[in-house]
């Protein structure tokens, strides 16, 4: 549907017979580039080997979080500026 209103406003005229000129290798080229695209990822699929923990195994992953280490001379701040105090008074 796209391909067909894409080459109808791509055609310099309105006839049938242009329109069709560029739609039907367009849907040609798309169709085979989808199966291409098919063809590789199956291809893929079977290639690569299937990773599976088992059951009792856990991931090598530490989630715990450490705490960051700046270098001194980094020219980082390490230091917390003051809270802003409040500009609204209090009654």
């Amino acid at each position: 549907m796209l391909i067909s209103v894409f080459s109808a406003l791509a055609t310099p005229t309105g006839d049938l017979l242009t329109v069709m000129v560029l739609a039907v290798p367009m849907t040609a080229l798309i169709a085979l580039s989808l199966a291409v695209i098919i063809w590789r990822d199956r291809a893929h699929t079977r290639q690569a080997a299937p990773v599976a923990l088992s059951p009792g195994e856990g991931s090598s992953l530490d989630l715990a979080p450490s705490r960051i280490e700046v270098p001194v001379g980094s020219g980082a701040v390490t230091r917390r500026r003051p809270a802003k105090e409040s500009t609204r008074r209090h009654r």
